[in-house]
């Protein structure tokens, strides 16, 4: 009764949901606790944990919304079963599981933690207090509150940064300031007290990320020599001086800067990009992004609507309305977009391509998962490879060569010669900068509010145009500045 009852309904069967739980479980822990898993494992709305291979007694702990632990589970010679749970190493900010050989890792703890339990002893015992020291004897202090006058350690200043202003405050870059902070500062850092870090100190670290970048860019084939680390180097220094700066601010005022702004040693700054693509380019590019996928359909949606990676890439279905008309949802510190704007017919064409994925609300849909498409890079550097540019792109000169033309459609001899360009189709500067979501400057900021839809909308219908013109019309590479 209760089987056909819920065969006539929505809701399925006891048995049913439980047979289809357990297999999601099970794909989910498939071969074991890996790196990958640590951010990728979904919430299936009930615990369960994914056990190491190569440390037994390891898991990952995933709680029913999500929440993620690692925890350590084993019996002690009493035949007690004993769980634990690693008090400093969260799976949020530590992504790797480490060589079970290096101290610090979170196998490395693991290892150390199911060893104490395997002799009856505690996993984590608590710190042993520290020797009395001169100033305890002087001034007739316990010992531990010789810790407290020390300061906080880097880890616990910077967990704060990150919980009371980092997140809190919803910075746009939030994900990659932790990042930056948990790959970078933290395992150099770590346990060092703020008050010890020195210049001497942020120019070493400086120095190790600007080297590391060159050594991986170097490794990898395709890219060599495009990377030399200065701009990843000055992104940790500029965090760095931020941390400290809220660190003297909110915890200790008497607490000396390691970077003042007039002793600050960054790298020169780099000359800003001017890659564009040239139309013998955009007509060797086009065919490969027609059979590259996911990666090869934003490709082709960049240029033909001047956006960023990341706003098209995270273009939900909803987004797009039956009539054509594409609302990015907008966000208090989100840069600027086109915003609302129909979209060109072969724009339309490509998403409609675009497989529905159940439980995936986007439309450039990740490999697994209900996340957005992030990046390919062993797709790319096969792509650069077949194409064989004089220079490789990276996705923001896509962007950049579409401002390029529509800057050109005010050369109305040449576009009108070329593409059959009409008076009304040629683009105003100010409704390019528009399409590209670049705010008004002065006053006009203040009280021109209109959003141009239709100007934008025939802005791209133009692009398209002339887009679609460079794949027909005969090689003109030479005539289109780059």
């Amino acid at each position: 009764m209760d089987t056909e009852a819920a065969a006539g309904s929505n809701v399925k069967p006891r048995r049913q949901r439980g047979a289809e739980l357990d297999k999601a479980v099970r794909a989910e822990r498939g071969l074991g606790l890996t790196d990958a898993k640590i951010t990728g494992a979904r919430a299936l709305g009930v615990r369960y944990f994914i056990g190491d291979r190569k440390v037994p007694g390891l898991f990952l702990r995933v709680g029913p919304t999500g929440s993620k632990s690692f925890t350590v589970i084993a019996r002690n010679p009493y035949g007690k079963q004993i769980w634990a749970e690693l008090p400093h190493h969260s799976p949020m900010h530590v992504h790797k599981l480490g060589d079970v050989r290096k101290p610090g890792s979170v196998r490395y703890v693991a290892a150390g933690a199911l060893a104490a339990i395997a002799r009856g002893e505690a996993p984590f015992p608590p710190p042993a207090p520290e020797p009395e020291t001169w100033r305890a004897i002087v001034e007739g202090t316990p010992a531990h509150g010789w810790r407290q006058e020390k300061g906080e350690t880097v880890a616990l200043g910077t967990d704060g940064y990150i919980h009371r202003v980092v997140r809190a405050e919803g910075h746009r870059t939030s994900y990659e300031i932790e990042r930056i902070l948990t790959k970078y500062v933290l395992p150099e850092w770590g346990d060092k007290l703020f008050t010890s870090i020195k210049l001497r100190d942020v120019t070493a670290l400086r120095d190790k990320v600007q080297d590391g970048v060159k050594k991986r860019a170097a490794e990898k084939p395709g890219i060599s020599g495009q990377f030399d680390g200065i701009r990843q180097a000055n992104h940790v220094v500029s965090i760095i001086g931020r941390v400290c700066r809220w660190y003297q601010d909110e915890r200790d005022p008497d607490y000396v800067l390691p970077l003042p702004g007039r002793k600050q040693r960054r790298f020169a700054k780099k000359s800003e990009r001017e890659r564009t693509l040239d139309d013998a380019e955009i007509r060797t590019l086009w065919p490969l992004w027609e059979k590259a996928g996911t990666y090869g359909a934003i490709c082709r949606v960049l240029l033909l609507t001047a956006q960023r990676f990341d706003v098209v890439a995270s273009m939900k279905w909803a987004d797009v309305s039956d009539d054509g008309v594409w609302t990015i949802p907008g966000g208090e510190r989100r840069k600027g977009d086109i915003g609302h704007v129909k979209l060109p017919a072969t724009v339309l064409a490509i998403i409609k391509t675009q497989p529905k994925i159940d439980g995936n609300p986007y439309v450039f849909a990740a490999g697994r998962g209900a996340s957005h498409f992030a990046s390919a890079p062993r797709a790319k550097r096969a792509l650069d490879a077949e194409a064989k540019l004089s220079e490789p792109y990276v996705n923001h000169d896509l962007r950049r060569t579409a401002r390029t033309i529509l800057g050109k459609c005010e050369d109305t001899k040449e576009y009108g010669e070329l593409y059959g360009l009409t008076e009304s189709e040629i683009v105003p500067f100010h409704i390019a900068e528009f399409v590209l979501g670049h705010a008004l400057w002065g006053v006009q900021k203040v009280y021109n509010r209109n959003a141009y839809p239709a100007q934008k909308a025939a802005a791209l219908a133009t692009l398209e145009k002339i887009v679609l013109g460079i794949l027909t019309v005969a090689d003109q590479a030479g005539r289109r500045g780059g």
